[in-house]
């Protein structure tokens, strides 16, 4: 800023007047600087608004001729409030004594020079008692002068204005509140109505720019009508908000600084082709999890959510001091019998302060949701922050107490009104404290076009959706809702749909990935095990219905009889077509298009109308050890077989058929007198296979196994793992012979290769060797590169485990490598998701420290990440 002042010295002692164009230069140096430095935000827009401070003080001075009628330069707007960003406006008052004068020495020099070096310049030349009828005359004018700022010139003049513009909120701030908030409401609503979108407009959406302006020019206005004198940071907001509030504008500024630098201009939008090199101007790094742009967006949906709730309880605390106000509060407050809460108008509060600190804060935080759902109001902002000062309440004990499970399911059961209280708890942190799988869907931007929400907001407008379904009024609503009503457990459907996308952001098919969270939320809700099913199967098969719909020939009689042999029943269709409706009607704004609704109602009536004629084999619905004990054979006891149901883990039951079970039983049998000490089978169709195998546990088990497999020349397609509390560890693994396999019998030298591992007679390292002779012999396969991995270390997304999310280039040996890397950091591996998609693996593990508990501290994490990176890189062949 030195060579800055320096410059207009120079400038303005030349003998010709300055043209403005070498400050328009030194301007953008000073831009192109600020975007080399991290976009300072308030920092910035302060050093911005500075430079044109001076260069207008240099000019009042040049320019200014004695004798001339005594003026006051302002600035106001963004300007005023020194907000100023490389594309804003530079707007400007001169304010005179007496009447204007059109051709002013100063008023037209400054402008000059403005319209030189601003992108865009605006001004307003007034006389000092035309102030008032001005204010009077146009809201936005009066919110202009609320934030008018002296630059130069007759100072007595700025004072005498601003001693008007108090007047004026002293006689007018009844009206001018009101219209600041109903002008707020109306800007929220065409921006959407939510923080939550992915690609927001940072000034005038919900929690931005506009929104911090609007609590200032309503605190100002109260401000100036009490006196003018400041008594606390905001008359209506806690401090805490008030320092939100601050950090927000200061974050927003910052991205308001990379795109403006970014486009060359006035760009507001964050779009997601932006978002990239905004988060890189912006300072920000990926994360193991996030991308860099998604780590700005999930911090912007952060800061915005605050700035937002501040103005909302502005708005609310206002509404509750006016006269007619206090007397509408009186006549609709209500205290609930029995219950710590109290109801204002249409809000519920807590009646005491103390309201969640007792022994069973908990459950009392469900209690609000529950009240607010059952009266059908929203919780007010006050209690919103109660609850989340009080999300400690919500540990361990609390998501294991079966009375939160109870509450939860009846909230979810809450026919046309469970959204409004699932947002509430998303906005509090209630959702993820109580769900932790759910944590990571929060202001998590899919990067994907036809989404117009982030993940988590998506969720809730499918839940709204369905809500919306019992009230609704056309013909094909109608015929939904009648699906609706029919259904046993709608519950079923709001939790498929609130679980749906908790896959996303993790790399693979995201319903697949989703599908890992349902055995911990629905074993966590104490849900049954049929139940328990449905969810599992809505959440896995989510995409089918728009899938077939959108690509598929409906007309195709085998594409519909697949349907309905998948779906099993007219109830799972039914649930499968409204999860289908109200997952695409939610994408975005614009409504759900006709046609699309067609197509969909088409192929359900016809393959209800094949299940119901009996085209496909119908499905009893059985609870899995009713099935299992059905079908065990004879020498089979029922006492082995109840044993084994109250040995495995609740996710067993959910994800093997009745047929791997009784499998399972006759491998427990084979390996208590194998002298391998365990037991694998295999079964092949179409060069696909899959082999079970049964053995004590003992560390090192799922690298044995990953590597035997590997080694007889079969690529692991996925795998998964179920310990049982005695200890036996049951294992499946999916592969395929590759193309350029020349081995006569894989599957048997697999099973082979297992036992002679697991009982000791041979080593991985030896068989990797043979096999590498082998491969010396035959073509030499291409992998998919040297690109490299994405490992993800997360200690949120179970209360048990630590999750490790590996994705990288598949190659031959990849799981078994990775799986010794694991267990090289003494680890424990407790479960294993692994799939492959093309060239590319994207497996899951759920890990523990040797012995039991989540890895504690960071550098163990980061110690383990960098091990497994390395382990997933592609060996040079």
């Amino acid at each position: 800023m030195l060579g800055y002042r320096q410059l207009l010295n120079e400038e303005f002692q030349g003998e010709e007047a300055p043209s403005g164009q070498r400050i328009g230069r030194e301007i953008r140096r000073l831009v192109d600087e600020m975007a080399g430095n991290g976009c300072p935000g308030r920092r910035g827009a302060e050093q911005l608004s500075l430079a044109y401070d001076l260069l207008i003080q240099e000019a009042y001075s040049h320019y200014y001729a004695e004798g001339s009628q005594p003026v006051a330069v302002m600035a106001t707007g963004g300007y005023g409030r020194r907000e100023l960003a490389p594309g804003s406006d530079i707007d400007v008052l001169f304010l005179t004594g007496g009447e204007p004068e059109e051709k002013h020495p100063v008023t037209g020099s400054i402008l000059g020079l403005l319209w030189n070096t601003a992108e865009e310049a605006g001004h307003k030349t007034l006389g000092l008692g035309d102030v008032a009828g001005c204010m009077a005359a146009h809201i936005e004018t009066a919110t202009s002068f609320i934030d008018a700022r002296f630059i130069c010139g007759e100072p007595e003049l700025h004072r005498e204005m601003m001693g008007t513009v108090s007047r004026y909120f002293r006689k007018n701030s009844g009206t001018f509140i009101p219209a600041k908030t109903e002008e707020a409401a109306a800007r929220h609503a065409r921006q959407g109505g939510t923080v939550f979108r992915q690609q927001p407009d940072i000034k005038e959406a919900p929690g931005g720019l506009r929104d911090i302006q609007t609590i200032r020019w309503i605190g100002k206005a109260l401000e100036h009508a009490g006196g003018g004198k400041a008594t606390s940071p905001h008359p209506l907001i806690s401090t805490e908000d008030v320092e939100a509030m601050e950090s927000g504008l200061d974050f927003i500024m910052s991205i308001r600084l990379a795109l403006h630098y970014l486009t060359g201009g006035r760009e507001d939008i964050l779009r997601i082709d932006l978002q990239p090199e905004t988060a890189e101007l912006a300072g920000y790094e990926a994360s193991a999890e996030m991308s860099a742009s998604q780590v700005m967006m999930r911090e912007y949906y952060r800061h915005a959510g605050a700035v937002h709730r501040a103005l909302r309880v502005v708005m609310n605390s206002y509404g509750r001091i006016g006269s007619t106000a206090k007397k509408r509060q009186v006549e609709h407050r209500r205290k609930l019998a029995g219950r710590p809460f109290t109801i204002v108008g249409k809000a519920l509060y807590a009646a005491t302060p103390a309201v969640f600190d007792g022994a069973d804060g908990g459950m009392e935080i469900l209690e609000a949701f529950e009240e607010a759902q059952k009266h059908r109001v929203e919780i007010s902002e006050e209690l919103i922050k109660r609850i989340h000062d009080s999300l400690y309440r919500v540990d361990e004990r609390f998501r294991e107490d079966n009375r939160s499970a109870e509450a939860f399911m009846r909230i979810l059961s809450a026919t046309g009104n469970v959204a409004p209280a699932l947002r509430a708890m998303r906005d509090s942190g209630f959702l993820a404290a109580y769900l932790p799988p759910l944590a990571s869907m929060e202001g998590l931007v899919p990067n994907d076009v036809l989404h117009e929400y982030t993940v988590d907001e998506h969720t809730l407008f499918t839940i709204e959706a369905v809500d919306g379904l019992f009230t609704a009024g056309g013909d094909e609503e109608a015929n939904k809702r009648h699906v609706l009503e029919g259904l046993p457990r709608p519950e079923v459907l709001m939790l498929a749909l609130l679980v749906h996308d908790a896959g996303k952001g993790k790399g693979g098919a995201h319903s697949e990935r989703g599908a890992v969270a349902v055995p911990q939320i629905t074993e966590q809700l104490r849900l049954p095990e049929q139940v328990a099913r449905q969810v599992m199967f809505l959440v896995s098969n989510h995409l089918l219905m728009e899938e077939i719909a959108r690509i598929r020939d409906t007309n195709d009689e085998k594409i519909l009889l697949e349907l309905a042999e998948t779906a099993g029943s007219v109830e799972m269709l039914d649930y499968l077509y409204l999860m289908t409706y109200a997952d695409v009607s939610s994408l975005g704004r614009g409504g759900w298009p006709a046609w699309k609704d067609t197509i969909l109602n088409e192929l359900y009536h016809k393959v209800k109308i094949l299940i119901l004629e009996g085209r496909t084999p119908a499905r009893e619905e059985k609870d899995f050890r009713r099935a299992l004990l059905e079908a065990l054979p004879e020498k089979v006891s029922e006492a082995a077989a109840l044993q084994h149901l109250e040995l495995v883990p609740p996710r067993y039951k959910l994800e093997v058929t009745v047929e791997e079970a009784l499998e399972h039983l006759r491998l427990i049998e084979e390996m208590s007198t194998a002298k391998e000490g365990a037991a694998a089978m295999y079964k092949v169709a179409d060069g696909h296979g899959e082999i079970w195998v049964v053995s004590p546990d003992k560390t090192g088990l799922v690298a044995e196994v990953a590597g035997s497999i590997s080694a007889s020349g079969l690529d692991i397609q996925s795998a998964v793992a179920y310990t049982r509390k005695d200890g036996i560890v049951l294992d499946k693994f999916l592969a395929t012979v590759p193309e350029d396999s020349l081995m006569a019998s894989p599957w048997e030298t697999a099973r082979a290769n297992i036992l002679s591992v697991l009982g000791g007679r041979a080593s991985v390292r030896e068989l990797m060797e043979q096999r590498g002779q082998l491969q010396a012999v035959q073509p030499k396969r291409t992998g998919s590169g040297t690109s490299g991995a994405s490992v993800t270390v997360d200690n949120r997304i179970s209360d048990r485990y630590t999750v490790v999310d590996v994705v990288c280039p598949d190659r031959q040996g990849l799981l078994y490598d990775l799986t010794t890397a694991i267990l090289s950091k003494g680890m424990d591996i407790h479960f294993a998701r692994i799939t492959t998609r093309g060239e590319t693996a994207m497996d899951v593990f759920y890990i523990t420290e040797s012995g039991g508990g989540k890895l504690k501290e960071e550098t163990d994490m980061s110690s383990l990440r960098d091990v497994i990176e390395a382990a997933a890189k592609e060996k040079e062949t």
